[in-house]
């Protein structure tokens, strides 16, 4: 039998991708990956380069093909992605597109016309101070309910706004602000501007932070409409939930951060309403700028450069591609699937997850820290833990959506209504598990704490995470790991609030609530410590990343148990020669593990872009990811005869979770 070409190295790896100048207890992200890092270009339309990159602009070249066949067909989405490239017809409108919804805009003339256009948020371009849509109730999870969040901010997060580090970053945003309402002719763009920044000053004043938003029980508050007014006096919420609806009579409310909410409605109320206006005025700009002609659109990605540092706007073809795959992701993930994800690929994920699952029973199963009472519902939810691989089980129609191939405006429109008219239709009927987040296009993975399940899409099952013909070591290293990065999320600080049947559910003791609350502590407390690689003033909140960080941990950790299990079983043994300069000596397989894993983050980012994930991503900085979960593992330790060096920890500092 011929034997099929490893995609990276000769099993997997990238062996000269290694810095062997740096010791592996000293840096071993740098040690895995040190002279490929330093060889990455950061492309000019990108604010990072890496894995993850890598395999997104392999798919946007897939999707591209799969679009221009469709639009030679004359399919849907082939029509969408025409209306997007037909730039000759975007310039010559210009705003024409624009004017109903600034004829709208300009038609506030009360506090009552703005709530009014506000409630029309979901299935308009506008925007919303008061965040809203339909979701899954978590304490009630075969049903969706109405929920209301904190919104109405126009840079990434509130300390945007709260904090002097930012303070040029704000000052940027307010002159963009200033040159999209110049575009329109709004009178006094410059103080209007001004009005809408300190507006939304006060609203990022009384929002929640966005670690304390990651709580699912803090931002889990039920009520009815007669509370929520009570709640928030003095705001027409009837007006306001009108203007989106109609919702079935007994339609449960559930608000998130729900102080801010009420503050945000009273900050409504105290605002003067030319100031409302201006702020409806620019956020409906910035939410169609893309889709206009090019003194809107290059307004703003000047600003976008701000937040992120990306150098260049990406080619029109490709911002086509992200568009149609989003908005239609069920209808070019099938076509995806047809052309880059055989069966075979699927029966071979779907066997390394049931080992990760295996794996993470056998860690469950033999915890130190663990009472039995909770051990025993922790081993329930993982024996009813649902895995999806590849693609869902069924795929979405858009039979009802009309598109035209020379009205890019008006097909945005429309799919934003064909979008909430799906969620508004599901309130009333049972949750749809087989519903998923993302298409199979898309480089990712995730998992949903309220149904008990995690999904992993066709796009990410490819090299450096899986390839069917390397060492099985790298797989699981690199696919292993983010198999068990995922179910671990159903364990993390907010994953475990969820019960085996997805319900938001207290079904811990008090003392391993105190145990896991105590290790989550310290381990979160080695991210706060760590600077390597970071822009000055700016650290790592473990409170904002903790699940992120449990996970990791976690994936490695479940990695390695489930390769050492297959290794057991399996009646073949690795036949790849040792690592240049080592001889074999037993933990070999485990070397392997560990570089592949390290080499799943091999990544460059921005600066700008570095300082923006700090703030608002709950996924901390490649290096972290990698060098600190490492630190805490013993097996580590030994697969590299390590005993001194920066990453290195006394074994009593080590943090084991799960």
């Amino acid at each position: 039998m011929q034997k099929h070409a490893v995609s990276i190295g000769d099993w997997g790896f990238q062996l000269s991708g290694r810095d062997l100048d740096v010791p592996p207890g000293e840096d071993f992200f740098n040690y895995a990956n040190g002279k490929k890092v330093q060889m990455m270009q950061i492309p000019a339309d990108k604010t990072s380069w890496g894995s993850f990159d890598q395999l997104s602009e392999q798919s946007d070249k897939q999707v591209r093909a799969i679009l221009e066949a469709s639009a030679q067909a004359g399919d849907k989405t082939g029509k969408l992605y025409m209306s997007y490239l037909n730039e000759t017809r975007t310039e010559e409108l210009g705003a024409a597109p624009l004017q109903p919804a600034l004829r709208q805009v300009r038609s506030i003339l009360t506090k009552t016309d703005f709530v009014r256009l506000a409630g029309s948020a979901s299935r308009t371009f506008f925007n919303s101070p008061i965040s809203f849509d339909i979701m899954q109730d978590t304490k009630e999870p075969d049903t969706y309910c109405l929920g209301i969040d904190q919104g109405g901010l126009g840079l990434p997060d509130r300390d945007y706004y709260l904090q002097s580090n930012f303070a040029q970053i704000k000052h940027a945003y307010q002159n963009y602000l200033s040159q999209v309402l110049q575009l329109i002719g709004w009178p006094e763009p410059s103080s209007a501007s001004k009005d809408v920044v300190a507006f939304e000053e006060r609203i990022a004043q009384v929002q929640w932070p966005s670690s304390q938003m990651r709580d699912p029980v803090k931002t889990y508050n039920p009520m009815s409409i007669s509370a929520l007014k009570a709640a928030a006096p003095g705001f027409d919420w009837d007006l306001f939930l009108g203007a989106s609806g109609p919702y079935p009579q007994g339609t449960k409310v559930v608000v998130g951060a729900v102080s801010a909410v009420a503050s945000i409605a009273k900050i409504i109320n105290q605002t003067d309403v030319s100031i409302l206006r201006s702020w409806a005025a620019a956020h409906l700009v910035s939410a169609t700028a893309m889709k206009l002609s090019s003194p809107f659109m290059n307004t703003s990605f000047a600003f976008s450069k701000v937040l992120s540092g990306a150098q260049e706007l990406p080619s029109r073809w490709k911002r086509a591609v992200s568009y149609v795959s989003e908005e239609m992701r069920d209808a070019v993930g099938r076509e995806y699937v047809k052309r880059h994800f055989p069966p075979s690929s699927k029966n071979t994920v779907e066997t390394l997850t049931l080992a990760l699952k295996s794996a993470f029973e056998t860690r469950l199963r033999r915890l130190d820290w663990m009472t039995n009472t909770t051990r025993q519902r922790a081993l329930q939810k993982l024996e009813q833990f649902e895995i999806q691989v590849g693609y869902p089980k069924k795929w979405r129609s858009y039979s009802e959506l009309y598109v035209d191939s020379g009205d890019l405006f008006g097909n945005a429109e429309r799919l934003i209504r064909f979008h909430w008219n799906i969620s508004l239709s599901k309130l009333g009927h049972k949750v749809d598990r087989d519903e998923w987040a993302m298409g199979p296009q898309t480089v990712n993975a995730y998992n949903m704490p309220p149904m008990n399940m995690v999904v992993f899409p066709a796009a990410i099952l490819q090299p450096p995470f899986f390839d069917p013909n390397a060492d099985m070591a790298v797989n699981f290293g690199g696919i292993g790991a983010v198999i068990g990065h995922e179910m671990t999320h159903g364990f993390d600080d907010a994953g475990r609030e969820y019960d085996a049947t997805g319900r938001l559910n207290d079904w811990w003791t008090d003392k391993d609530v105190a145990e896991f609350n105590k290790r989550s502590f310290q381990y979160g407390q080695q991210f706060a410590a760590f600077s390597s690689g970071l822009p000055t003033g700016h650290r790592i909140n473990p409170n904002l990343t903790m699940g992120e960080n449990i996970a990791d941990l976690g994936g490695i950790t479940l990695a390695l148990e489930a390769y050492h299990q297959y290794m057991k079983k399996s009646s073949t043994r690795s036949l790849m020669p040792p690592l240049v300069g080592r001889s074999s000596d037993g933990r070999e397989g485990d070397r392997r593990v560990f570089l592949a894993f390290a080499q799943v983050w091999a990544s460059k980012t921005r600066p700008e872009a570095l300082v923006q994930q700090l703030a608002t991503d709950p996924h901390p900085p490649a290096m972290a990811r990698v060098n600190i979960p490492l630190s805490n593992l013993d097996s580590w330790y030994e697969a590299f005869n390590i005993a001194s060096g920066n990453m290195t920890r006394p074994q009593a500092d080590r943090i084991s979770i799960w």
